[in-house]
């Protein structure tokens, strides 16, 4: 039973299933997202292109993304 089609690949229900527990991957599911991620890194609608549309961190004092991870990090000692 087909469940999903795209980049010229069939997906089906027992290739799926490949993703539950730890269960070994098969190429189907990888060529599958393989050609998902080239899709929407190649897409000019995913995400902006360039610096003046992403959120910049002004000052020292901001706190950015990674100064809240980087001081996560350190309250739970564990190394970045």
């Amino acid at each position: 039973m087909e469940v999903m089609e795209g980049f010229g690949l069939k997906l089906t229900r027992k290739d799926l299933y490949a993703l539950a527990d730890l269960n070994w991957l098969n190429d189907k599911v990888i060529n599958f997202y393989m050609n998902l991620l080239i899709a929407r890194g190649t897409s000019s609608d995913t995400y902006p292109k360039s610096a003046k549309n992403i959120p910049q961190q002004m000052k020292n004092s901001d706190c950015g993304v990674f100064s809240c991870m980087f001081a996560n990090k350190n309250i739970k000692y564990k190394n970045v």
